[in-house]
């Protein structure tokens, strides 16, 4: 017997916090405080992108095609019969999408013939980075101060739907053509998200199995405990969110033609490597030591990594406590070097 799917609609969802007095010259100082989403409406809508998408779909293309340098893109096509979600295939060791090297402009006109009716297929390109890919960006968008090096992207496509998944630095991410659904589960939920391989992903991050717009209670069952912990929320042009590092969201783009704009960047100047990488390389060292073995581990990471301050250190002087300090520029670089000799 086949079970029907029990509906938890996103909808229904309360919506990350929404804040006020945002600019560009203090968004850095207000983010910085924050461990949690939020929400900041209106915050580019005099943009030069948003404002042409108060006049048509077409006027944004046009204006993305005139500062484009026409470079190759990876275009993703999606058949009708997606429904515009990437995913796996069935067996989750394929993808239900197809990749080809178009460029900008020939990805833009894909995305125009599914916008006007001529065609079922529907197209997008992720992770554009604007400044390599568009003359002039500045007449496109409005970069804020944001801390450090910050590297920002497009999204440009048809209503496609991306699975909850997480980054590895701090997002903001601005609607700037259509709308988005963000919905976003804290990171602690990762148990109840029913995460798929982590070594085969869509885009480099695992990502939830739970079709979250219809899901399936009698096979995710515990994914109904993150739902009661989750948020949602639909973004229109000229609105952003944040969305601090690692929490998991889900992105529905709700029109035939949307546009996103996203700024990723990292609290820490010195961290030599991502999350996410050391993450894989524990699987590696811990997974298959005996229990005994993984608790003691657990310990170890526990107080050197996850649980210490500055108290656990006193008992060594200042100038001798290497790693168990302030991670400098210098002694980051000297990990670097240290850690190649394991990697011959």
């Amino acid at each position: 017997m086949v079970v029907a799917p029990t509906l938890l609609p996103v909808e229904s969802l309360s919506p990350p916090e929404f804040i006020e007095g945002v600019s560009k010259q203090n968004i850095s100082e207000i983010l910085s405080k924050r461990a949690t989403p939020a929400v900041i409406k209106g915050y580019a809508k005099k943009w030069p992108l948003i404002l042409a998408s108060k006049d048509s779909d077409a006027s944004v293309i046009n204006k993305l095609k005139q500062t484009s340098l026409n470079k190759p893109q990876q275009l993703v096509t999606l058949a009708k019969e997606t429904a515009g979600r990437m995913f796996y295939n069935e067996q989750v060791n394929g993808f239900n999408y197809q990749t080809q090297r178009q460029a900008m402009d020939a990805c833009l006109d894909a995305m125009e013939l599914y916008n006007d009716g001529k065609t079922e297929t529907r197209s997008c390109i992720q992770c554009v980075p604007v400044a390599a890919n568009f003359d002039q960006y500045q007449s496109l968008i409005d970069v804020p101060n944001l801390p450090g090096s910050t590297s920002f992207f497009f999204w440009i496509g048809n209503d496609a739907i991306v699975a909850p998944h997480f980054d590895e630095a701090q997002n903001l991410a601005i609607v700037a053509t259509g709308r988005r659904r963000f919905t976003l589960f804290p990171p602690e939920q990762v148990s109840n998200l029913y995460i798929g391989p982590l070594d085969f992903t869509p885009a480099g991050q695992p990502i939830s199995l739970v079709d979250i717009t219809n899901p399936d209670l009698s096979r995710f069952p515990r994914y109904a405990l993150a739902y009661e912990q989750a948020m949602s929320v639909v973004l229109e042009p000229g609105d952003a969110i944040y969305i601090p590092s690692p929490w998991w969201h889900h992105v529905q783009a709700l029109e035939k033609f949307n546009v996103l704009v996203n700024f990723w960047w990292n609290h820490s100047t010195v961290a030599s490597e991502m999350p996410y990488p050391a993450l894989m390389h524990s699987m590696l060292a811990f997974r298959n030591l005996p229990a005994s073995e993984k608790r003691a581990w657990q310990a170890m990471m526990e107080h050197f990594v996850f649980g210490q301050t500055d108290a656990s250190t006193t008992h060594i002087p200042q100038s001798s406590q290497g790693v168990l300090g302030k991670i400098s520029p210098k002694l980051a670089s000297g990990l670097h070097n240290w850690l190649k000799q394991f990697y011959k």
